[in-house]
This record gives structure tokens, C-alpha cells and sequence, in this order.
């Protein structure tokens, strides 16, 4: 629904293209080249992709924030969301999930009993879907297995985890590689910085999961105040061509 929200208020979208390059254009502030050769030009510029993917774009321009975009980490993960029939899953009732702690030598990281959780999204006829979470900080060997085997492998744990012996009437394994930001010590200084480097570059600014938190809301917060940068830029360059 986001994501059709987004498309609805934009005025023009052009998807399954790669952005090649990114260049500093005098006539139009900036040009993207596209996978297939074409030229797009910009006055301004919200790059939203994960940092490691925003470094190469961003280094003719601005190598030194090139460089520290590339040192933030990127863990992979996978969800196995798991369907049960009515009845056949007991789940705690107080609570919309669990975490588990690397020390517990399981390959889950998390789970949320999602039909719990959101109600107004489970299934009609009564059924418990369960979204099981793979992935730490590195990546985690169970990710090579093919999907049967990581559901399999998901169903074991958790039925061992609740004491349970429920089978589920289907998975489904989504993959995510190098999605989850690995917020080091020291991480907001590193953003930090590479906001102040892109200041050189008015028009140009970074938002995203990378950055200050990798939740919607944190996402949505990131992004405008990416808009309100670009904005400035803006302005700024305006005033200053006005005043030559």
C-alpha cells in the first residue's frame, strides 16, 4: 500500500532501470545516466538506495562521502513466512513475537506471530501465520540453504521453541541480501559527516535505512529530511546566481 501510495502522488515514475552515473551538470545542476544510455536531467537529486550501492554513484562527486558510505556494513536476511491450519498453532497470547539472542546457538533470529500482531491482516478462515526471521550482523551460514531446507529448518526451531509439534500448510521464503544496516559505535558521526560533505553539493542528499534507523517511520522521517536539504540546495543556488 505504501509503495502504490507513492506511485499515485508522484508525477512520473520510470521503473527497471539501473542509474549508471551520476555527474554534475552545469546547465541542469545534475545528470543521471541510465542502464540504457539515456540522460536524465535534475535539478536536485534523493538518493535512496542502501549506502554500499550509493558509494560508487556518489564518488565522482563527492569522494570523501563516497568513502564513508562504503564503511557502512549490511547484514543479509531472509523472512519464512509460515501458514498453520486453525488450531494447530499455540501461541503465547500477551505477546507479538520473540527475540533470540546469538548466545542461544539457533539459526532464528526473531519471530512475530504477524496474524496476532496485525489481525485486521490475517486470514479469513482463521489460520495463524507465523514470520520467521534468519540473519545477524555477518552472514549466517543457513542462508545458503535452498528455501525448503530454511523452512524446514524454521518450522524445527520453533516448534521446539513452543513445545509444539504443529506442521504448517505452507512457507514462503523471501530473501534479503546486505538489507539490515549494522549501526557500529560511532555510526552517527559517520552520517553526520557524510551530510556535511554532501553540503559542498547543493541539490544532492542521502535518505534511507542506512542512516538513522531502518523502521518505516524512520525511513519516512530520513526522507524528508533529505526533501528539506535538496530544497536549501535549491534556494541556494538560486540566491546565488540571482546575486551574480
Amino acid at each position: 500500500r505504501m509503495v502504490e501510495a507513492l506511485h499515485a502522488g508522484l508525477g512520473s515514475v520510470t521503473t527497471g532501470a539501473k542509474v549508471e552515473s551520476l555527474r554534475a551538470n552545469a546547465h541542469s545542476g545534475y545528470e543521471l545516466t541510465l542502464s540504457g544510455g539515456e540522460k536524465v536531467p535534475a535539478d536536485g537529486v534523493v538518493l535512496t538506495l542502501p549506502a554500499y550501492a550509493c558509494a560508487p554513484l556518489i564518488a565522482p562527486l563527492a569522494p570523501e562521502a563516497s568513502r564513508r558510505l562504503a564503511t557502512i556494513d549490511h547484514a543479509s536476511a531472509a523472512v519464512i513466512s509460515l501458514v498453520y491450519p486453525l488450531g494447530s498453532l499455540g501461541l503465547p497470547p500477551d505477546g507479538s513475537g520473540l527475540l533470540i539472542p546469538s548466545s542461544a546457538g539457533r539459526m532464528l533470529s526473531a519471530c512475530t506471530w504477524f496474524s496476532q500482531k496485525w489481525p485486521h491482516a490475517a486470514p479469513a478462515d482463521g489460520s495463524r501465520i507465523v514470520r520467521a526471521f534468519v540473519g545477524r550482523a555477518g552472514r549466517t551460514e543457513a542462508l545458503d540453504l535452498d528455501d525448503d531446507e530454511l523452512a524446514d529448518r524454521a518450522t524445527k526451531e520453533l516448534n521446539d521453541i513452543l513445545g509444539s509439534d504443529a506442521r504448517c500448510d505452507e512457507a514462503r521464503v523471501s530473501r534479503w541480501d546486505r538489507s539490515l544496516p549494522q549501526y557500529e559505535v560511532g555510526h552517527l558521526l559517520r552520517v553526520s559527516e557524510i551530510e556535511e560533505s554532501l553540503k559542498r553539493h547543493p541539490g544532492v542528499a542521502v535518505a534511507g535505512a542506512s542512516y538513522r534507523g531502518s523502521g518505516l517511520p524512520d525511513c519516512v522521517r530520513s526522507a524528508r529530511a533529505a526533501a528539506r536539504a535538496v530544497a536549501r540546495g535549491l534556494e541556494t543556488q538560486v540566491s546565488t546566481s540571482s546575486g551574480a
